[in-house]
């Protein structure tokens, strides 16, 4: 009896979640483990794409999971050489599974001298060594004809009609199909839930463009269901919304195979009549279980935004997903409806930030609808956590017990060691922590918990310049020379020093406020005013109180 030979699966960058639960849903079906083969897929500095795999595929029935979605030409790339990598490695069958067919709307000539970008992507793929291709719901059904090779074309209607059986309890539905082009397939879901035909009859005015001219059906007071394979730019469906909200459509509703959703798509649905927007994961998923924490906080200037920390799998996939988006939209969706779509500023390495002009109010609505919400990569918060303008009562208690024990033992010690100097010391730390605190408030710096560590950071500084000048002012006098001579002598000599420490402290905290984010900004901007007060303590004020106590009469130890 010949030993079941179970496929193996290989997924590239563009939906590596998507891939991951087609694993999972191998094994479960076969009852054995099937894991995605090790692999390296990654770019060059000059954007080249190399790919490595790791494990022996001789012989072996292998799966390609990857869309071929934004960035198009990239994630295209992505799968030709995977496949070409494979079919060197003597791989026995390769077959591309593509849940989203890029350039599938570029199926036929409508003009001179343009491109059928549908064939030539066939071409390179059944170039490339790939014996099969499985896609989701095609665009267009005839670009199964440019392939040489089986096509298999699935739908994802079965899917629609058992969440829209699930939603929308309401049977007073009618199925839209917001193109002649779309009709077929709202007719075959509406023969399923036994409902109603529709048909937007549009009229395209140029690419990404279209007018909507007339409603065929009955809409008044029913349930309107728009079914589309795809939304790019997102007009014709928020077109298609508002003319059946015109023509009396009770509720609109749009479940779509494909959510591109390119340029202001995002805010076009999202202020559009279309009531929920429901997707299917054929481009981008990364699951909430992704998310190891996530909460609302505060930055140095007391604006609240939402931090958020991914596990190492979540950090892998939403760092290639920003990478390859920046100044592009992320939409926040809860239960269809777009809550928030902040634009992507730069790669994110594990954890991030989503920032902006947000009252407290808007940011921990943000937070709550990122818990029990998804992204178009469905992601749900594990925990939240909130804290006010100030500190919560438990981190300003905290906070006072350890600012109170800190100054307290620094007081103690330097009345101890240096004795009538130790007493200035300790006056000129009052001065330097009344003087930050002074300076936070003019800046209407919130202190929160990093502010509070570069505050005990600044106040262990300001000491450190004081035993410095103490010490050398003990160096000169153990010399011979007078006090008065000595005293000058010490902060002269201590000048430099106390100056290049602080300095090189200020470059760093610098650094931080640039390149941090909110927390670490906190830390860096308290500390960079806790140096400022530091080097005027330090230089000013302690030399004006020695003179006025010390240098008279007294002693120094």
């Amino acid at each position: 009896m010949s030993e079941l030979v179970h496929p193996k699966i290989i997924s590239g960058n563009s939906n590596i979640t998507l891939s991951k639960g087609i694993a999972n849903w191998a094994s479960s079906l076969s009852r054995s483990q099937i894991d995605i083969v090790k692999a390296r897929v990654e770019q060059f500095n000059d954007q080249e794409i190399f790919v490595e795999v790791f494990e022996n595929v001789r012989n072996e029935d292998m799966f390609i999971i990857q869309s071929t979605s934004n960035p198009a030409n990239d994630n295209i790339m992505e799968l030709l050489i995977i496949a070409d990598a494979l079919s060197r490695s003597s791989a026995q069958r390769i077959t591309a599974v593509i849940p989203y067919f890029g350039y599938a709307r570029q199926d036929r000539r409508t003009k001179a001298r343009t491109p059928i970008s549908a064939k030539l992507i066939a071409n390179l793929l059944s170039g490339a060594g790939i014996e099969r291709i499985l896609t989701l719901d095609l665009h267009s059904a005839q670009i199964q004809g440019f392939f040489d090779i089986p096509v298999d074309n699935l739908f994802a209607a079965p899917i629609f009609v058992k969440h829209i059986k699930a939603r929308i309890k309401n049977k007073n539905i009618v199925c839209v199909a917001p193109d002649v082009g779309g009709v077929e397939r709202a007719r075959a879901i509406g023969k399923r839930l036994g409902a109603d035909l529709a048909i937007i009859d549009k009229r395209r005015s140029g690419p990404g463009r279209s007018e909507v001219m007339n409603v065929i059906g009955n809409v008044k007071n029913k349930i309107c269901i728009i079914l589309d394979d795809l939304v790019d730019s997102g007009g014709t469906i928020v077109n298609a919304a508002k003319e059946l909200k015109n023509k009396g459509a009770h509720e609109v509703y749009a479940y779509v195979v494909h959510g591109v959703l390119t340029g202001k798509a995002v805010d076009r649905i999202n202020n559009s009549k279309i009531k929920k927007f429901i997707i299917t994961t054929s481009i981008a998923e990364l699951k909430g279980t992704s998310i190891d924490d996530a909460f609302v906080a505060y930055d140095e200037l007391n604006r609240p935004y939402i931090a958020f920390a991914f596990d190492s799998n979540g950090s892998d996939i939403f760092s290639n997903m920003t990478k390859k988006n920046i100044g592009n939209k992320i939409a926040i969706i809860l239960d269809g409806k777009i809550k928030s779509a902040p634009v992507v500023q730069e790669q994110i390495f594990g954890r991030g930030s989503i920032t902006g002009n947000y009252t407290f109010e808007e940011a921990n609505d943000l937070a709550i609808v990122l818990k029990s919400g998804s992204l178009p990569i469905p992601i749900s918060i594990l925990q939240e956590k909130t804290i006010g303008p100030s500190l919560g009562q438990d981190s300003i208690d905290r906070g006072k017990i350890s600012m109170i024990i800190a100054s307290i033992l620094i007081f103690i010690f330097m009345i101890l060691y240096y004795r009538k100097l130790g007493v200035v010391c300790d006056l000129a730390l009052i001065f330097n922590i009344f003087s930050i605190f002074g300076l936070l408030s003019l800046f209407g710096v919130t202190l929160t918990f990093p502010g509070i560590a570069g505050l005990v950071l600044t106040l262990g500084m300001a000491v450190d310049g004081n035993i410095i000048i103490y010490e050398r002012i003990r160096e000169e006098m153990e010399k011979g020379k007078e006090r008065l001579i000595a005293i000058d002598v010490g902060f002269e000599k201590s000048l430099s020093t106390i100056l290049d420490a602080n300095i090189t402290t200020l470059i760093a905290s610098f650094c931080l406020f640039l390149l941090g984010d909110g927390p670490i900004k906190g830390f860096a901007l308290t500390l960079s005013i806790g140096i400022f007060s530091t080097i005027f303590s330090n230089v000013i004020f302690t030399r004006v109180l020695t003179s006025f106590f010390i240098m008279p009469k007294g002693d120094i130890k």
